[in-house]
């Protein structure tokens, strides 16, 4: 089971990006029904123990490949991205936790300040604990929890000033994997701050 704190929500197609290309590296008029069927037909093909398709995985496409290969049950995703429905319309192994529909910030305008009380909180023990509470399953003690890291979008986001919950979320947790994602960290802050910021709370949490 994994779960993963992210801007985005990390969940295309597998191989999409890599049917696209072909496609159009062969001369073919773009199509993109034809490249998501090509995708689906090399996804029921590949084999997890052969890296030549692994490596033909475009960064955000590895949550739908685990999950319709059987190498992670099920997926939570902790993310700013809106999404319309909770479940993935074409993979019903990945969950969305949107972070916008909490009942807490219902009425505010969602303006510059909004987002910033959104990202100001992200790991905040109380936004953090919403979250956790929309897992419809016990994911107690059988995860992976995959932090990346422009899913902090403010220096205070980085900083909480209660984090138990994050702690505990951290002590959990049987792997632990960190994407630096430095193309997509917000300006004002660079992923090694952030890089530097996660491990030192690991090492707190696991004090």
């Amino acid at each position: 089971m994994l779960i993963t704190l992210d801007q985005h929500t990390d969940t295309l197609l597998a191989f999409r990006y890599y049917c696209c290309d072909k496609c159009e590296n062969t001369g073919h008029t773009y199509d993109f029904d034809k490249a998501n069927q090509m995708a689906i037909d090399m996804l029921q093909d590949s084999n997890i123990d052969d890296l030549s398709f692994i490596k033909k995985l475009n960064n955000d496409e590895h949550i739908d490949f685990a999950t319709k290969k059987g190498i992670i049950s099920k997926a939570f995703v902790i993310s700013f991205e809106c999404v319309d429905d909770k479940y993935d319309p074409e993979n019903d192994k990945i969950y969305y936790i949107p972070k916008d529909f909490y009942n807490k910030y219902l009425g505010m305008a969602q303006d510059n300040n909004y987002e910033r009380i959104l990202s100001d909180n992200c790991i905040e023990d109380d936004d953090l604990s919403i979250c956790l509470n929309e897992i419809p399953v016990d994911y107690h003690p059988n995860y992976i929890l995959d932090i990346d890291l422009d899913f902090f979008r403010t220096a205070k986001s980085i900083n909480p000033n209660k984090k138990e919950v994050f702690y505990h979320l951290i002590r959990q947790a049987k792997i632990i994997t960190i994407a630096t994602e430095p193309d997509y960290i917000e300006k004002g802050i660079t992923a090694d701050y952030l890089l530097s910021k996660i491990l030192y709370h690991i090492e707190e949490a696991m004090k």
